[in-house]
């Protein structure tokens, strides 16, 4: 996996568990993140700090479309 793999791509590597429930920006976010994390090169891993951003980013991101999906369910429901 790398930052040029393809959604489908992403989506078949996640836990089936989590496979719908996941937006693209966030799976992509912490996959380019783990991707990091597994550098041969010590220099170009991220620091604990950076992980810890970039996941809050990613949890961030799939709040913000789950918050985003649940208003429009209920304006659909009440419109």
């Amino acid at each position: 996996i790398s930052s040029t793999t393809d959604a489908e791509t992403l989506r078949e590597a996640i836990d089936p568990s989590i496979h719908h429930s996941c937006s693209h920006a966030s799976l992509r976010t912490m996959i380019d993140i783990a991707v990091k994390c597994l550098s041969k090169e010590m220099s170009e891993r991220p620091s604990v700090e950076d992980v810890i951003w970039h996941l809050q980013y990613s949890a961030q991101v799939q709040d913000g479309l789950t918050t985003n999906s649940n208003v429009e369910d209920y304006l659909d429901l009440h419109i």
